[in-house]
């Protein structure tokens, strides 16, 4: 799952539009007002480095700031999961990338670096606890030594609790996408995503709305849904029908199952009350399964609520694991 999720988020930030929007709405500083939006190009994924072990990164980014146009690259990382070492990881990149840059300078005299910019984009559930500088990662320096130690540090955007100003983004269409992995409801989804569709029938690129319809087939809907039975989409347009589809045939199929093993257990008891109790047991075990499957093992506390809970309690809980982030979601009140 966490490698077709980075596939189709690495697909979304091939294009220029959504580099343009990730810049002028998420990173900071006034700098990002004097890029020229036409300098933007991608500039390659792989580097060789000397030992002719081939290191890759997500995607490199290349635009031209101010009055003189100067040059500045843009690692983006694309990360499902916590990578404590990260930044080491980006230092390797960035050194690679300088020693491209050398190599091909050879014999011109000029050699200065441009600016480098690292990038995490990340959208897993766990926060993201990693050090966002190198320095941290080396606290113990010998005393006298600290300024020979290499710095680095990089900018974190975290789609699940990054902020989304929606007056300072309007437009944005990674603020939109934000906006639908943070949903805390099938109807919210929903409605981003019409939104999202609106948007994208004046984009002129084809191929970005190609990406977004692989990423809403590949990422968002099987994250949501695990299990489910998801049908190709030709388009965008396909989507929320889809997704509402899906919705009912999800909770169709936990509510037939759960009476099918209830009415099971029921009849071994071979009474009327056994089948009842047989049943609510049988949907408690279907939704333990549920929650196990997409947010992993469950806390005893989780349990002595669903033992306790009443069969439109177990319903409300089964729905709400349809569009939740974290299991704490799922058991909000009310």
């Amino acid at each position: 799952m966490s490698q077709s999720h980075d596939a189709a988020y690495r697909l979304l930030f091939r294009h220029r539009r959504m580099v343009h929007d990730l810049l002028r709405g998420f990173v900071p500083g006034r700098w990002v007002r004097r890029f020229h939006p036409d300098s933007l190009r991608r500039v390659g994924e792989r580097r060789l480095s000397g030992t002719l072990v081939r290191r890759e990164q997500d995607l490199v980014w290349k635009l031209e700031w101010g009055r003189l146009r100067l040059p500045v690259y843009l690692l983006l990382e694309i990360q499902s999961k916590v990578e404590g070492g990260m930044a080491v990881r980006l230092l390797s990149y960035i050194g690679l990338l300088y020693e491209e840059l050398l190599h091909h300078r050879k014999g011109s005299g000029h050699r200065r670096l441009p600016t480098v910019l690292p990038i995490v984009f990340y959208n897993g559930r766990k926060r993201w606890r990693a050090p966002l500088q190198l320095r941290a990662l080396i606290p113990g320096a010998i005393d006298g030594l600290e300024e020979f130690q290499p710095h680095l540090e990089y900018l974190l955007i975290d789609g699940q609790r990054t902020n989304v100003d929606q007056r300072a983004t309007e437009g944005n269409l990674v603020a939109l996408l934000l906006r639908i992995e943070q949903s805390r409801t099938v109807s919210e989804v929903a409605g981003h995503i019409d939104r999202l569709i609106r948007r994208l029938r004046a984009e002129p690129d084809e191929g970005l709305r190609r990406a977004f319809t692989a990423w809403l087939q590949q990422s968002l809907i099987p994250g949501r849904f695990p299990g489910a039975r998801i049908p190709a989409l030709d388009n965008l347009e396909e989507a929320t029908p889809m997704l509402r589809e899906t919705v009912k045939e999800w909770t169709r199929q936990w509510w037939t199952d759960g009476h099918q093993v209830g009415l099971q257990k029921g009849r071994q008891e071979g009474r009327q009350e056994g089948r009842q109790e047989g049943r609510q047991e049988g949907e408690v075990t279907l939704l333990l399964r549920l929650l196990h499957r997409k947010f992993g093992p469950t806390a005893a506390q989780y349990h002595e609520r669903l033992a306790t809970a009443s069969t439109d309690q177990l319903l409300r809980w089964g729905e709400r694991v349809l569009a939740a982030q974290s299991i704490e979601d799922v058991f909000a009140t009310p």
